[in-house]
């Protein structure tokens, strides 16, 4: 890219690396040096910058906070590395300043195995499904875990709820049959208040079901239009 500009963007082709990240260009915070750079590393200081950058520890047992370069404690970079404490156990370790907020490799790990609610990572397991139902993660110690189905996604397999047929089991405090269907009285359908729910204990009552809905909601727009003709008929009479 010629002539870029400090904030511009381009892919690893585009400045002649290799790999897939994206690259800013960015200034050195320290020398105002200007060069491509990874985009989460940008605002990093160059490699002369951070090989000269003013450093806390001075050997002995570190202390919190303590920083130092890299090269000095035997890694390959320049980058900045603080005396961290891990946020979950207390483990005290040399950690790149922009990771000093991660845990360890110990507590990662373990975290990672830990599944729902237990996982701090877990942010609700719900999803809005192409067909407008709203889906639930379920893991098999799940009191209704029976009733989920197998769904492929973001590269592993699941177990999913659709939230509609979880909120009815959860209100008769059984699992559903699998020829059960849940009903939903009005649209939209992601509106899964038990009141919004109907349970049809065959699949045949369904398609009836559908068809008064569909009937109703097409009478309704029926009478809407027919008030405003009203409407704009006596406006004309009046004015007459």
């Amino acid at each position: 890219m010629a002539n870029p500009v400090v904030g511009d963007t381009a892919s690893a082709a585009e400045v002649g690396r290799s790999g897939r990240a994206l690259f800013r260009w960015s200034a050195c915070p320290g020398c105002g040096e200007e060069r491509w750079i990874i985009r989460r590393d940008s605002d990093r200081p160059c490699k002369s910058c951070a090989a000269t950058e003013q450093v806390s520890w001075t050997g002995g047992k570190p202390k919190l906070g303590d920083t130092v370069n890299g090269t000095t404690i035997g890694r390959v970079n320049h980058s900045t590395y603080v005396w961290t404490a891990c946020p979950d156990c207390g483990a005290e370790r040399w950690v790149a300043r922009r990771d000093v907020s991660k845990r360890c490799m110990s507590c990662a790990g373990v975290n990672r195995k830990l599944i729902g609610e237990r996982n701090p990572r877990w942010k609700g397991g719900v999803r809005q499904g192409k067909d407008g139902y709203r889906y639930i993660t379920v893991y098999p110690d799940h009191p209704f875990f029976e009733m989920a189905g197998k769904v492929f996604i973001h590269g592993k397999y699941r177990y999913c709820i659709a939230e509609h047929r979880l909120v009815m089991a959860q209100h008769l405090g059984r699992p559903l049959l699998p020829w059960e269907l849940v009903h939903h009285l009005e649209e939209p359908k992601d509106d899964n208040r038990i009141e919004n729910l109907e349970l049809l204990k065959f699949k045949k009552e369904h398609l009836p079901s559908m068809n008064v809905q569909r009937l109703v909601s097409g009478l309704q727009s029926r009478v809407t239009v027919l008030e405003a003709e009203i409407a704009l008929l006596r406006a004309q009479l009046n004015g007459t």
